[in-house]
């Protein structure tokens, strides 16, 4: 019951968090979360902890609230696409956090989805709604997007035998190259961070 209750407030909070702002007046636009509607890191942290105090991702939680999980894990996905301003970077690093803290079953099911996800991000090199006039490749976005990727592809790199996975990490680490360089040459940590997993993981990518 508690880990349903997690679920279910952290559903609500970033649900509300990545519509706040979008107006036409909808009944969306009207709820009010737990007093965080910013959801910038530090609400990340404060909902990911909440989840990881009732193991709400795991694979017993899963079997038992499955229905919860999947709601959480889709206001993440939604999130990641369609929030609008920082609160994107938020999401990625909401998904971040699902990509180590759910089953290996769920993590198998999602995994060409949510890579896919953030390469295509890391490859737009900060494109969307957060990118800075002169398209910089040190946008919040692309950054948290590049994170996400290196979580993923660092778990996935110890299931290549799963049918699937090496060919999706393959595709993922194919898509997002240009946008990982782009992170280097700028000098930033998680564009080498992204190309050392890469290196050690999926070599044959």
């Amino acid at each position: 019951a508690h880990a349903a209750e997690a679920l279910r407030r952290a559903t609500e909070r970033i649900a509300n968090a990545w519509t706040m702002g979008t107006g036409g007046g909808g009944a969306r636009d009207e709820r009010v979360d737990d007093g965080n509607g910013e959801w910038t890191t530090g609400g990340v942290a404060e909902t990911t902890a909440m989840i990881d105090a009732h193991h709400a991702l795991s694979a017993a939680v899963e079997r038992s609230r499955g229905k919860e999980v999947a709601a959480y894990v889709e206001a993440v996905e939604e999130a990641c696409a369609s929030a609008l301003d920082g609160r994107r970077a938020a999401a990625y690093e909401a998904l971040e956090h699902v990509v180590g803290a759910c089953s290996t079953r769920a993590f198998v099911r999602a995994h060409g989805k949510w890579t896919m996800m953030c390469a295509e991000t890391v490859k737009a090199g900060g494109g969307g709604d957060d990118t800075r006039a002169d398209g910089d490749a040190s946008s919040t976005t692309t950054r948290a997007a590049a994170k996400a990727l290196s979580a993923a592809l660092q778990r996935s790199g110890g299931l290549l035998e799963v049918p699937g996975v090496r060919k999706e990490a393959s595709t993922s680490v194919s898509t997002a190259a240009k946008g990982m360089m782009k992170l280097m040459r700028r000098g930033l940590i998680e564009g080498f961070e992204l190309a050392t997993t890469c290196a050690k993981m999926h070599s044959s990518a």
